[in-house]
């Protein structure tokens, strides 16, 4: 069985200039690949989920999904669904 792609989510990425989104930015194309990786322990929210690009073999944190956004995603991660994305 196969699916087409749906539409989930359109937010921007909270954190940014905390992290190396400067110096992968402009490499990074619109249904490029990005990881999203579930903090459970992360004391700005448990539902925290941070986005990370990888180029030349080197993986770059680029900031999180805002709180406003995650909680549905971070269930998924949690829930071992990550394929889904």
């Amino acid at each position: 069985m196969t699916f087409d792609k749906i539409y989930l989510l359109d937010t921007f990425v909270a954190g940014r200039q905390y992290y190396q989104a400067d110096d992968v930015w402009r490499s990074l194309e619109v249904g490029g690949r990005l990881e999203m990786k579930a903090e459970p322990a992360n004391p700005a929210g448990s539902f925290a989920v941070s986005l990370w690009a990888e180029f030349g073999g080197n993986e770059y944190k680029i900031g999180y999904l805002p709180r406003t956004a995650n909680e549905i995603v971070a269930t998924m991660l949690a829930m071992g669904w990550e394929d889904a994305f």
